[in-house]
């Protein structure tokens, strides 16, 4: 049997024993990265157990609203506590991303979690918001006044029809790159843009969204391409008025329910 030596020669012996150093200290002698007292869960819980004030501005909702959403989820089954990372933990992953922009790296620093564990958490929740939106997003009764409307004679019965505040913006995001240059805005930079009708109570009653030009001049055709109910959406319209829909100025804006 040939010496191993031999077989390698003076010039590969060096090359092994520096893929065995670097292996070692990327896998066998690894520095534990988050290793701070204050784990996800013990933050979690803090909050929990402190101010609704506190709570409210971390997580963008009040402490019973996120037990409800909690319970929610649950009940449906749409999320389940993992081995080591609970439900409450999971939804307030996605609620710390979602309510600040924060990065996987930010979400890793403050729960103390590995990136694959984030990204994990964050789509499991994600999934299950998605599955649960159209019962909690949908619209009223056609056939209901709201109150606000029909107590003030300003507006009745002039806005008797009107189901709510019609309004969007535009939400940075990051596409596949194949599939980024629909969502490039006249500003340059890569977003969405969300349309959103909200009620006089601040619930939302209808959300469309769709690449950057989406709701900025596309008509009907769009809006049934993504399988959505209102016809028009409009910000400079050509079409005249109909019921239940009160059309913008361009570059004015509206604070008036319609």
């Amino acid at each position: 049997m040939p010496d191993a030596h031999a077989v390698l020669g003076d010039h590969g012996v060096l090359p092994l024993m520096v893929a065995a150093a670097w292996y070692s200290v990327m896998y066998l002698l690894k520095t534990p990265r988050r290793t701070s007292s204050l784990s996800g869960k013990a933050w979690v819980d803090e909050l929990l157990a402190g101010n609704h004030r506190r709570f409210r501005e971390v997580m963008r909702m009040e402490p019973e609203t996120f037990h409800q959403l909690k319970l929610l989820l649950l009940d449906k089954d749409l999320l389940r506590p993992s081995r080591w990372v609970s439900v409450e933990e999971k939804l307030a992953i996605f609620l710390f991303i979602a309510g600040h922009a924060a990065s996987n790296r930010d979400a890793q620093e403050r729960f103390q979690r590995s990136g694959w564990t984030i990204t994990r958490c964050f789509n499991e929740v994600l999934r299950a918001l998605v599955a649960i939106s159209s019962d909690v997003i949908s619209l009223p009764d056609p056939g209901r006044i709201p109150g606000e409307i029909r107590r003030n004679r300003k507006w009745y019965p002039y806005f008797k029809d009107c189901l709510g505040a019609l309004d969007g913006t535009h939400i940075p995001c990051r596409p596949p790159k194949d599939r980024e240059r629909p969502f490039r805005n006249r500003k340059s930079f890569v977003s969405q843009n969300v349309l959103a009708v909200c009620s006089f109570n601040l619930r939302f009653l209808y959300v469309l969204a769709g690449p950057a030009g989406f709701g900025n001049g596309q008509t009907s055709s769009s809006a049934s391409q993504h399988g959505q109910q209102l016809q028009t959406f409009h910000h400079r319209l050509s079409s005249p008025i109909r019921s239940g829909f009160l059309p913008g100025s361009v570059n004015t804006e509206h604070r008036t329910w319609c």
